[in-house]
């Protein structure tokens, strides 16, 4: 709820998911072409909500987000210097391989690219 930045910790990477941006499909972007885009698990409490996030829950047969600490899924976009070129608050709804323009189109709208809205990665030292 600030404008001075918000801190996510990335769980885990999940490589296996890792897809090349189709830069032949006729939706795609050419400034876009050899990145690739991975899913990261992530925790956070951001008044904003990821895939899977854990602060939906069920009540009265009803989907409700709560507020507080959770962990849910977003995509990060690399090029092949795994250098972050932008990043998706949630992922794509549509199928990588059978609805290649649907999850393009849901890349493209929840993109926030690296030169509008930072993404760093820090580590944390191990201690002793």
């Amino acid at each position: 709820g600030t404008t001075g930045g918000h801190t996510t910790i990335v769980v885990d990477i999940d490589w296996q998911s890792i897809k090349v941006y189709p830069a032949d499909h006729a939706k795609a972007w050419p400034e876009l072409e050899g990145t690739f885009y991975v899913e990261v698990v992530v925790m956070d409490s951001s008044s904003g909500t990821h895939t899977d996030d854990t602060r939906h829950v069920s009540f009265n047969n009803q989907i409700v987000e709560t507020s507080g600490l959770g962990i849910g899924t977003m995509g990060i976009l690399i090029n092949q210097s795994y250098e972050v070129i932008g990043y998706t608050w949630s992922l794509p709804y549509s199928d990588y391989e059978t609805q290649t323009g649907g999850w393009l189109d849901g890349v493209h709208n929840r993109l926030q690219p690296q030169t509008d809205r930072k993404m760093v990665f820090g580590r944390l030292p191990v201690m002793p």
